[in-house]
């Protein structure tokens, strides 16, 4: 999707998978990829309104940050108008939680897990559920919803 040569490719389709592909990237230490997708799209974002880029782009600016700028850019990230985009807010809110909780600031990471946590359950997003309880518990804290994960397959996950 994002290899010119690649049949699979799309220009407009890439915009809307950003995130997950910056999740993949970080999860399996692609990072350097990511940095070089990043650029390419950076130079790609002045010539398009495209809300779905530019919620992408903010996000994977921010989790992509050195420690001294990455708090600014979530910031940034989620002082966007994300009202229509309840997912692209719950993501970034939980990586923001994530780091909150690596810079040793667990109160303020409890905040930010909590949320994407209940409201992951409620939508049936188990495995982003799961992941905003983990960073719950690592942080200290009983996570809502915990043992209320809908089963895959169930109405609510289907």
């Amino acid at each position: 999707m994002f290899d010119p040569a690649d049949p699979t490719y799309q220009l407009a389709l890439r915009c809307y998978v950003l995130p997950e592909l910056a999740d993949a990237a970080l999860r399996c230490d692609r990072t350097d990829e990511l940095r070089r997708l990043l650029a390419e799209l950076e130079e790609f974002a002045p010539a398009t309104p495209s809300p779905a880029l530019h919620i992408g782009l903010r996000y994977v600016r921010a989790v992509l940050a050195p420690g001294d700028h990455a708090e600014e850019l979530f910031q940034a990230a989620l002082s966007a108008d994300l009202t229509g985009w309840p997912l692209d807010r719950g993501r970034v809110q939980l990586a923001f939680g994530e780091w909150l909780r690596r810079q040793r600031r667990v109160v303020e990471a409890r905040a930010r897990c909590g949320r994407p946590a209940t409201r992951s359950t409620r939508s049936g997003l188990v495995l982003w559920a799961e992941r905003a309880r983990q960073e719950l518990r690592t942080a200290g804290e009983a996570s809502p919803g915990a043992g209320r994960t809908p089963e895959i397959g169930s109405p609510r996950t289907s």
